[in-house]
């Protein structure tokens, strides 16, 4: 759990504290869990991930821009929306950076599903990333600001744009496979559960 000013880590079963550890800076994004780590992401454009066993920081990261969504991970890499348009990738194990791809206009949520970093933008466009490379492997135009976008181990990208439609497409080139008017505007990204049974 983040708190204002510590990280508190609780026994899921009892809720007893195990550890809590304090941070200087406030945390603009939420908590990512990625493997063993936990991803930080503080005021000061700064990335901190920390051993979810005992709260230590494995190592700190400058961004060089500011953030306001939650990392996410393939387990090999960590991937962030930053405010001034770049997705950047950095190495789990160490915080090496790896890769930055520079983007148009305000990106938003990220997300990973097998080789592929999606990233919605408010230029209305979705965009696809190798995750390796950080290579366009596709863009796919849509009515409205994409606000968010998820994915699922079986192909498939679904997001919500504010021209009050949710589109699936295929992760490997974009095409659509469905699209669903939603009576009202989305406030937030799409969730998948169940392998992608549910959206």
């Amino acid at each position: 759990v983040a708190a204002s000013d510590e990280i508190h880590a609780l026994d899921a079963a009892t809720g007893e504290q195990k550890w809590r550890i304090p941070f200087e800076h406030p945390m603009t994004a939420p908590l990512t869990s990625a493997g063993d780590l936990l991803i930080g992401v503080f005021e000061t454009d700064v990335a901190i991930a920390f051993a979810a066993a005992d709260g230590r920081a494995v190592w700190t990261r400058a961004l060089g821009a500011p953030s306001r969504h939650a990392a996410v991970s393939n387990g090999l890499r960590v991937f962030f929306a930053l405010d001034d348009s770049r997705v950047v990738a950095l190495s789990l194990l160490d915080g090496a950076p790896e890769w930055e791809r520079k983007l148009e206009g305000t990106l938003n949520q990220p997300s990973v599903a097998r080789d592929r970093v999606f990233v919605g933008s408010n230029n209305n466009y979705l965009y696809a990333l190798d995750d390796d490379r950080g290579r366009l492997a596709w863009k796919w135009r849509t009515g409205g600001d994409v606000i968010g976008v998820s994915a699922d181990a079986r192909g498939g990208a679904y997001y919500a744009s504010l021209d009050n439609v949710l589109r699936a497409v295929n992760r490997g080139n974009g095409n659509q496979r469905w699209i669903k008017e939603i009576p009202t505007r989305p406030a937030l990204p799409p969730l998948t559960f169940g392998d992608g049974v549910l959206y």
